[in-house]
């Protein structure tokens, strides 16, 4: 069956963007598009071919706004089937009054220098005093290797949407581009997001590997203002990411993912 991978995500949330960042892209400020790590391939489905290693992580992200009942769970699995690239994970984000319940299955594939990624997933809609509600969303997404330090990627959200029970499909235009250019003494990322009837914004970040074991990460978001920084600390076949969003007017966010690589 080929390579297998599992990992375990606990309570990572973000809502300035998507949901189930992991703590690496909280501390680039969300401007990578080339995740590998914990639940990447939710946000960017072609990611899934750029790690070979089997591995499970646990993410943590306290006290949201001081929303303490607020809980944000995933258990997700990535594995080879017939040389092609399969990740499934299961996210719950809720407390008692409200809960989502989101289903993912991302299908990737490599060809030579370009990585194609699909993501099916379904989420379960629970608000007290309403009828639950299920949507289903396609989202596309592709890296392209222009050179050894050069790569692109592109992600459309919500491709296609259907919302049951009722039979609605809507084209919701939701775009991310990336960038990642791997120059002499680290990793420089970019993304420029468009959201339909929002302000587009941008996104920068880098990470500079200090030592061998220990890399250190900052990042700057333009609409909102945000800042970030974060480090990953690698010990054998351990590692430890952290990552804080700093925002100008609301609460710090702060992310720690404990990953074990095997």
């Amino acid at each position: 069956m080929g390579r297998l991978l599992f990992f375990l995500v606990i309570f990572n949330l973000n809502i300035f963007a998507q949901f189930y960042l992991s703590a690496k892209n909280v501390g680039l400020a969300e401007s990578s598009l080339f995740d590998s790590t914990s639940i990447g391939f939710v946000n960017n489905p072609s990611v899934l071919s750029l790690n070979k290693k089997e591995y499970f992580a646990f993410s943590f992200t306290p006290d949201y706004f001081d929303l303490n009942e607020l809980q944000n769970f995933a258990l997700s699995t990535n594995l080879t089937i017939l040389k092609h690239r399969v990740g499934l994970s299961i996210n719950y984000l809720g407390f008692d009054k409200y809960f989502e319940l989101k289903t993912n299955l991302v299908f990737c594939k490599q060809f030579n220098n370009l990585i194609l990624g699909l993501n099916a997933n379904l989420t379960h809609y629970y608000i007290e005093n309403s009828s639950p509600k299920n949507i289903l969303n396609f989202n596309l997404g592709f890296i392209y290797k222009i050179s050894n330090v050069f790569k692109i990627a592109f992600v459309s959200n919500n491709l296609l949407s259907v919302l049951t029970p009722v039979n609605y499909f809507s084209q919701n235009f939701n775009m991310n581009a990336g960038i990642n250019y791997k120059f002499k003494y680290g990793n420089l990322f970019f993304l420029f997001a468009f959201e339909e009837n929002y302000k587009p914004t941008e996104k920068f970040g880098i990470e500079i590997p200090l030592i061998q074991a220990f890399t250190f990460r900052i990042g700057k978001s333009f609409s909102p203002s945000i800042y970030s920084f974060g480090f990953t600390l690698r010990l054998n076949q351990f590692s430890i990411d952290y990552g804080t969003l700093i925002h100008t007017y609301l609460s710090n966010i702060h992310s720690l993912t404990l990953a074990y690589s095997f």
